[in-house]
């Protein structure tokens, strides 16, 4: 009989040694080599199954997970400094970036691991295992590499930022004579930083692997935890299912907020592409738990996102060699502008299938994940649950509201924007509204499912 994929094993061990490797590196400013969120979202699978034993370690995952919307909001800071900003004004918002970014990682990361290897000490002296406690009269080596951590964390913060001070320093000349500037030497500096990075995270780095990798060779520790998780964790299907809702909701709402139309010279800065994309990972996630509904969406979302790719492309080609004011004295431009016109209103059509295709969704939610886990068998209870599973999905009609909004607004901006820049403002308010209106009701929608699963 094949084992059950989500029982703790050495995969889940492998991919969270796999993870470390995106973060040791340094970070110049608030530019990551590799992004951390791809380690975050690895780390996140391996902790899985083990934050299914531990309180400890589900709630060091749940800190791990904040890191994501932390490194998605870096990226996004990141088209904004190199987009829209030059100057003095850039340098000065790299070093606030510089300084924000690492205070809120040191504020998330510290607790966060402290958790990690506080759980894996308890499930130390709650399992049989040779790699997580110390001989007598030793410390255990969880408690060595946590420490271990949190220099590094420490480490990394304090030069990220101490190189971008010298920003401070002044570059202005007073009584005739010219005051230091420490910020010619800034490539120098960050070269050192990242060098003390680089050295504190390499040995960082090994500590861990070597942690893990006994851990990994532990079979008596990873035999009894598994044991332990096919008896009493994998029965309790609630669990599943609630947080599958848990993940797939929140990837829909962080494609929905993609989808907000922010545009640099007419240049979409984030492909819509990507929030459809999102919510196609979103739907993939719950799809063992639902049935038709998620074949539609992902029909819907896989369609917006070849219309919505057409009409980015087109924007980039068109914009890239000529301007609005070309198509009004060249017909051949004109005919160019046409098209990029007639995709971008095309590409809405996707976007009214998904909205159409997310309402049916969650209501396919509320069908099979609210009310009670266990209801009375009688006419009255099954007449109260449906009215209670009706009024839940007439509230699912805002996703509708929203979506109309949103619709009207991309195509004023795209009809319009170029005669009226004011236009650009009216597209970001109309997609801030459907983000917020899919906020919403999928909040209104988890509290219900939240009350199946937990009560």
């Amino acid at each position: 009989m094949e084992r059950d994929k989500r029982i703790p094993s050495q995969k889940h061990l492998w991919l969270v040694g796999l993870s470390l490797l995106f973060f040791f590196l340094p970070t110049v400013n608030i530019v990551d080599p590799i992004p951390d969120v791809i380690g975050y979202l690895i780390l996140l699978a391996g902790l899985r199954s083990l934050a299914d034993l531990h309180e400890d370690i589900e709630a060091s995952r749940r800190l791990f997970s904040y890191m994501v919307g932390v490194d998605l909001a870096k990226l996004l800071s990141l088209m904004w400094l190199f987009g829209a900003m030059t100057g003095n004004e850039r340098d000065s918002a790299i070093l606030l970036l510089s300084f924000v970014f690492s205070v809120v990682e040191l504020i998330v990361l510290i607790p966060a691991y402290r958790r990690l290897f506080a759980g894996l000490v308890n499930l130390g002296y709650r399992f049989p295992n040779t790699s997580l406690l110390g001989k007598d009269g030793q410390k255990a080596p969880a408690d060595k590499v946590r420490r271990s951590t949190m220099v590094f964390l420490a480490v990394k913060a304090s030069m990220t930022v101490l190189p971008e001070m010298s920003n401070l320093s002044t570059h202005s000349a007073e009584d005739g004579a010219s005051a230091l500037s420490l910020y010619r030497y800034i490539g120098l500096m960050r070269g050192m930083a990242g060098t003390v990075t680089l050295i504190f995270g390499v040995i960082w780095l090994c500590r861990m692997w070597r942690f893990w990798a006994r851990l990994r060779r532990d079979t008596d520790f990873l035999d009894a935890i598994a044991h332990e998780y096919e008896a009493v964790i994998l029965p309790q299907t609630g669990r599943f299912a609630l947080r599958a809702m848990k993940q797939g909701t929140m990837l829909i709402c962080l494609g929905a907020l993609l989808l907000i139309d922010f545009r640099m010279d007419g240049f979409l800065m984030i492909p819509d592409a990507l929030g459809y994309i999102l919510m196609l990972c979103g739907a993939y996630v719950m799809r063992p738990y639902l049935h038709k509904s998620v074949s539609r969406f992902r029909s819907a979302a896989a369609l917006a996102v070849v219309l919505s790719l057409a009409s980015y492309l087109s924007d980039v080609l068109y914009y890239e060699q000529y301007s609005y004011n070309d198509a009004l004295r060249n017909e051949q431009v004109l005919r160019s502008y046409i098209v990029v016109i007639v995709l971008s209103l095309v590409s809405t059509l996707g976007f009214a299938l998904v909205v159409l295709a997310l309402r049916s969704l969650y209501c396919e939610i509320i069908s099979l994940h609210t009310g009670a886990m266990i209801e009375i068998d009688s006419e009255q209870s099954h007449a109260r649950w449906d009215r209670f599973r009706a009024e839940l999905k007439r509230s699912t009609v805002w996703l509708f509201v929203g979506g109309a909004v949103a619709l009207v607004t991309d195509v004023l901006r795209t009809v319009w924007e170029n005669e009226y820049g004011v236009m650009g403002f009216v597209g970001v308010a109309g997609g801030l509204v459907f983000a917020l209106t899919v906020f919403k009701v999928t909040s209104e929608l988890m509290e219900s499912v939240q009350t199946r699963y937990t009560l």
